[in-house]
């Protein structure tokens, strides 16, 4: 049982960016106050508007991040396996920009913001990590922007 707890905890090290730099004591401390969430395929982790204190880390399953465009719901990413969502939540207080849906059913690690504030070792490390997420998410909807503008700029011509 200790070894299978040691593997996960080494995993979770390993393939979650949030906990890189993370050592196994601090990441144990973490998971040991993290609650398990099992959302069925089509049901909603949360929605947007929620207000959240919490974010995710999906362990199995697919999820969809959709954004509220008029009448329907825009795709703006797929997640999988080892994907983090909700802590924007975190950095910034306000209710959540998007919804997550399950694609299938799934099972999640949920982790409370405040009890993370709580441990400044760990929220150091963890509020840098995110630092870094949401830095690498900018810069691929830049991408994505200059893509748009530019094949909108070549229908125009």
């Amino acid at each position: 049982m200790v070894r299978a707890i040691d593997e996960f905890l080494q995993k979770l090290s390993t393939n979650v960016a949030l906990f890189n730099g993370l050592d196994v004591p601090r990441l144990e401390r973490l998971v040991t106050g993290a609650e398990r969430v099992n959302v069925t395929k089509d049901k909603l982790f949360f929605n947007e508007g929620d207000i959240g204190y919490n974010f995710f880390i999906l362990l199995k399953g697919q999820a969809i991040v959709e954004k509220k465009d008029g009448h329907d719901w825009a795709k703006l990413a797929e997640l999988g396996p080892g994907e983090t969502f909700g802590e924007m939540a975190l950095i910034d207080g306000e209710p959540r920009s998007a919804r997550i849906r399950a694609l299938e059913d799934c099972v999640s690690l949920s982790f409370d913001g405040r009890k993370i504030d709580a441990a400044p070792d760990i929220a150091a490390v963890i509020y840098k990590n995110m630092a870094k997420l949401q830095v690498k998410r900018v810069r691929n909807s830049n991408r994505k922007t200059v893509a748009w503008a530019k094949q909108f700029a070549d229908r125009m011509l």
